[in-house]
């Protein structure tokens, strides 16, 4: 899949994107494969609802699961993603779709993502009365680099405030059953993937100069999402 945007109103999104995935992985998220193409213009995404021989797997995003139409996709909140992935997905993979979740968010978070709205969660199965596991995370960009102000795309505790540290913890505990020990080294996870991409990040912005303003501000919301991550303030 190839993504392009309009680079008047969102310049180097495909480099933004990019670096995203990439902090993504590295926190132990399960990502498609991505690379920049055509001069940083343009993002490839590897498909990740094709089968080993090509075959199509079935996805549905929280939009649908929740009832709702595309136009809705804002309408909700975090903890109604949490409570739909105990209902839909496999009572074995309840546990492990709940973490991912949760770094997703944490992520969205640190690198002030204000789109992650209800179409960018999903599920993935080959047979509906079978096997349904939590999809690959994608989507993943810093907002605020464009729109300074930005909020969350979906209420958390009733805000669209970013949450800090504590409250992801307390999200942890509440809606994921995730211990606060276990959820601690989640956002480690995080803040990790962060600090070991910002070097990538910050070679790319010297050889490429048009990237320099989107990649000196992603660099201030980066560090920022990890010290508030860490509890450093």
């Amino acid at each position: 899949m190839v993504k392009g945007w309009n680079p008047e109103r969102f310049p180097q999104l495909a480099a933004n994107e990019y670096f995203c995935m990439q902090a993504a992985r590295k926190a132990g998220l399960e990502t498609p494969d991505v690379e920049l193409a055509a001069q940083g213009r343009l993002l490839i995404v590897k498909r990740f609802d094709l089968d080993k021989h090509g075959g199509y797997l079935g996805f549905e995003d929280f939009c649908v699961l929740n009832g709702l139409a595309t136009d809705d996709k804002y309408v909700g909140s975090y903890q109604d993603i949490a409570q739909r992935i105990r209902q839909f997905v496999s009572p074995s993979r309840i546990h492990e779709a709940l973490e991912q979740f949760f770094l997703s968010l944490a992520l969205t978070c640190a690198v002030r993502n204000g789109d992650a709205h209800l179409k960018n969660f999903g599920v993935l199965y080959d047979d509906p009365e079978g096997d349904i596991r939590f999809a690959p995370a994608f989507d993943i960009v810093s907002t605020t680099p464009y729109i300074p102000n930005d909020t969350l795309a979906l209420l958390f505790g009733g805000s669209k405030a970013f949450p800090e540290r504590k409250a992801l913890l307390a999200f942890a505990r509440q809606f994921c059953n995730i211990n606060e020990r276990r959820a601690k080294h989640l956002l480690e996870w995080v803040a990790h993937g962060l600090e070991s991409t910002l070097p990538d990040l910050q070679a790319y912005q010297h050889q490429h100069p048009a990237f320099t303003a989107i990649g000196e501000r992603m660099q201030t919301v980066w560090k920022q999402g990890i010290a508030e991550l860490m509890g450093i303030h």
